[in-house]
């Protein structure tokens, strides 16, 4: 009994994953082309190329498709490099944030593994984000160049030796 208990379990856990996710893209479907210009618009303030995205019907499957354009041509998303889906990631966090009037922004490591212009670049973006906001920002980083950005209303420096008390 206890064996069937868990192999139903699986079944509806696998069951949540796929209904959850189909529900997502069914809700998103409406506002997705307000998410896509804001996307589009804040990675024209940081990298030279864009995202075209549509939900599509993949047999009885709801599925996001997400092409990059740029210059050359359009071509998948997962061609992106690890750096521009970092960007990527954050644009697409932001435009919801700005959608949604999110009082509270939070990241951790988010642009550290992005090359110093990008950075640079990306930093200018969030600091106008935030600006333009009534919101809180935090932000958890190594970086020493975006430490050096000077961002930032109050840093709180963390060393080991404050969690060996």
């Amino acid at each position: 009994e206890i064996k069937q208990l868990q192999e139903d379990e699986k079944k509806l856990s696998r069951l949540y994953s796929i209904l959850s996710k189909e529900i997502v893209l069914f809700a998103l479907d409406d506002y997705l082309p307000v998410l896509s210009d804001v996307i589009n618009d804040y990675l024209s303030q940081c990298v030279d190329y864009t995202i075209k995205m549509q939900i599509v019907e993949n047999g009885e499957k709801l599925e996001l498709d997400a092409k990059r354009l740029d210059s050359k041509w359009e071509r998948e998303v997962k061609s992106l490099s690890g750096g521009q889906r970092t960007v990527l990631k954050l644009l697409w966090m932001l435009a919801v944030s700005s959608y949604l009037h999110t009082p509270l922004l939070f990241l951790d490591e988010t642009i550290n593994n992005l090359d110093a212009d990008t950075v640079w670049k990306v930093s200018e973006m969030i600091n106008n984000f935030v600006k333009q906001r009534t919101m809180k920002f935090y932000t958890v980083t190594h970086n020493k160049e975006i430490q050096d950005m000077q961002i930032w209303d109050d840093v709180i420096e963390i060393d080991k030796s404050d969690f060996n008390s």
